[in-house]
């Protein structure tokens, strides 16, 4: 993907909180990322690292927020970056 001003990256972590059913919430949380076009995205065991323009990236996350929400109580980590991989060179 081609570096710009309009790029970002973001590394994100998801948890719920206060459930014992959190793998089939986060397998939720993940599909929406799969779904997502326009972004790399990298699922891995600890965090999703998210790659592209950043109106695409902000709108993917305000949807992983809205659906987490209907799930009950979460934390969301969030490290967003316009140069590590995918910002400014």
């Amino acid at each position: 993907m081609a570096c710009g001003k309009s790029k970002l990256s973001c590394q994100l972590s998801f948890y719920p909180l206060g459930t014992g059913d959190y793998e089939r919430i986060i397998g939720e949380i993940t599909e929406e990322l799969e779904k997502a076009q326009d972004l790399d995205i990298e699922v891995g065991s600890m965090s999703t690292l998210v790659h592209g323009p950043q109106e695409a990236l902000w709108e993917l996350l305000k949807q992983i927020s809205q659906k987490a929400d209907q799930k009950g109580e979460f934390v969301f980590s969030l490290t967003v970056s316009n140069v590590c991989g995918g910002g400014r060179k």
